[in-house]
């Protein structure tokens, strides 16, 4: 799987992006794929203070968010960064992703960006991936709800057989 490419294994979600990726034409002709220091799909870090003059935008979600298949400009999360004037969007989004993970991984690394604004974005199959343990091979943490909060199964997830994420 080419994401074997950018992500590493991480023993809260499962997977994660691995930091200051740079691949030239990752999905085709001038289809690049840019990680930063916090493995979000941005060029430049997003944990200084937000400008006063600006909103920031934490933007989580599957491999829709994250822009898969598409260059780093063209994700709806940078569309949404380059034709709002006044928005900041740091794009959380992650191949796979259930709703659990991307909550997951916001509330350990996204909450600690000084920002404005949380979205998560997502599709019937991320809800329906929430009670699996596994992905497409590869192991990830199960949340459920009990005695009114919520509990984090399958923590660390195994490790997957071959090398990769």
């Amino acid at each position: 799987m080419a994401e074997r490419l950018h992500t590493e294994y991480d023993a809260l979600l499962g997977w994660i992006n691995r930091p200051n990726i740079a691949i030239s034409n990752f999905y085709g002709a001038g289809r690049h794929l840019t990680t930063n220091g916090q493995r979000v799909r941005n060029h430049a870090g997003r944990d200084s203070p937000v400008d006063s003059t600006l909103t920031r935008l934490v933007v989580s979600g599957d491999s829709f968010t994250f822009g898969y298949g598409v260059g780093d400009q063209d994700s709806w999360a940078a569309r949404l960064d380059q034709e709002a004037p006044g928005l900041e969007v740091v794009n959380m989004g992650q191949g796979g992703y259930c709703l659990g993970q991307a909550y997951l991984w916001y509330r350990r690394d996204g909450q600690h960006l000084d920002h404005q604004l949380h979205l998560m974005a997502f599709i019937t199959e991320d809800y329906n991936r929430m009670a699996r343990d596994r992905f497409m091979g590869y192991g990830k943490p199960v949340l459920r709800a009990h005695d009114d909060r919520l509990v984090v199964d399958n923590v660390p997830p195994p490790r997957p057989r071959t090398p990769g994420p």
